[in-house]
C-alpha cells in the first residue's frame, strides 16, 4: 500500500481526489493547509505528496522547500490557472512534476504512476547505430558518421527517453512530463516541434522517418528500421 499525502484546500476536490484513488494501491491522507501538511509529514513517511501551489496559509513554494529541506520525496504540483509554469520549476527537483488544473482523474493517475511506480529501464551502457547515425547512450552524444550532431537540452533529453523505451509508444503526455516536468497543451505542442526537429537532424528523410516513429493513438515510438515494419506515417508530428 503507497502512501499519499494530500494538501489541497479545496475540500470538494480534495475528497473526490480520494475517492477515485482509494480503489487503487493508495491510502491517502489529507491536508487542507500548509500548517496541517507540515505536522503530517512530521509524524508519518509518504511515498508521495500530491499538493496544491495555492494554500490558505500560506504559498506553495513554502511548502515544497519545506519538503525540500528534509525529505527525498517526489512531488505533484496542483497548479492553478494563470500560473507562471517558470515560477513553479525555479523551486523543482528533478523528480517534482506539476500539472495544470482542472485536470482528469485519469490524468492524475497517469502521472502519479510515471513519477513513483513505472519501473525505470537503466541506460545501456552501449552504442546504438543506425546507418550513418550512431548514439552513444552513456554520454548522450549523437554522431552522423564521425561528426557530432548538436542537440538542444530539450532534444537531448527527449532522444534519451526514446532510446531507453525502444519499442514502446510512448503518449505525449508522458513524454512531456519527462522532458519539462510539465503535462499543459502548450508543452505537448512543444514536444511535437521538438520531436520534428529531432527528425530534421537524425533521419535521412524526415517526411519519412526510419527511426523516431508516431505510432497514431499512441504516441511516439523510437524503433531504428525501416518505417514500413511500424506504420504508415503520411505526415511528420
Amino acid at each position: 500500500m503507497k502512501e499519499i499525502l494530500l494538501v489541497e484546500q479545496d475540500r470538494g476536490l480534495s475528497d473526490g481526489i480520494v475517492l477515485g484513488l482509494v480503489q487503487g494501491p493508495y491510502r491517502v491522507t489529507q491536508s487542507f493547509s500548509l500548517k496541517d501538511a507540515l505536522q503530517n509529514i512530521r509524524y508519518k513517511t509518504f511515498s508521495l505528496i500530491i499538493m496544491s501551489w495555492k494554500l490558505p496559509d500560506g504559498k506553495g513554494r513554502e511548502l515544497l522547500e519545506q519538503i525540500h529541506q528534509t525529505l527525498d520525496t517526489p512531488v505533484i504540483v496542483l497548479a492553478e490557472r494563470g500560473t507562471e509554469p517558470e515560477g513553479i520549476m525555479k523551486s523543482f527537483r528533478e523528480k517534482d512534476v506539476w500539472i495544470m488544473k482542472p485536470f482528469s482523474l485519469a490524468q492524475l493517475k497517469e502521472t502519479i504512476t510515471d513519477v513513483v511506480w513505472k519501473k525505470q529501464k537503466k541506460l545501456p551502457e552501449r552504442e546504438c547505430r543506425f546507418k550513418a547515425i550512431s548514439y552513444q547512450m552513456d554520454k548522450e552524444k549523437v554522431f552522423r558518421d564521425t561528426e557530432e550532431v548538436r542537440l538542444s537540452s530539450s532534444e537531448r533529453k527527449l532522444l534519451k527517453v526514446l532510446v531507453e523505451n525502444e519499442g514502446t509508444p510512448l503518449s505525449a503526455g508522458m513524454l512531456s512530463n519527462r522532458v519539462w516536468n510539465s503535462r499543459d497543451g502548450k508543452a505537448d505542442a512543444r514536444l511535437a516541434d521538438v520531436i520534428c526537429s529531432l527528425r530534421n537532424k537524425l533521419e535521412e528523410d524526415p517526411q519519412r522517418p526510419e527511426m523516431i516513429h508516431t505510432v497514431w493513438g499512441k504516441g511516439y515510438m523510437f524503433h531504428p528500421v525501416h518505417r514500413a515494419a511500424v506504420h504508415r506515417e503520411p505526415s511528420p508530428a
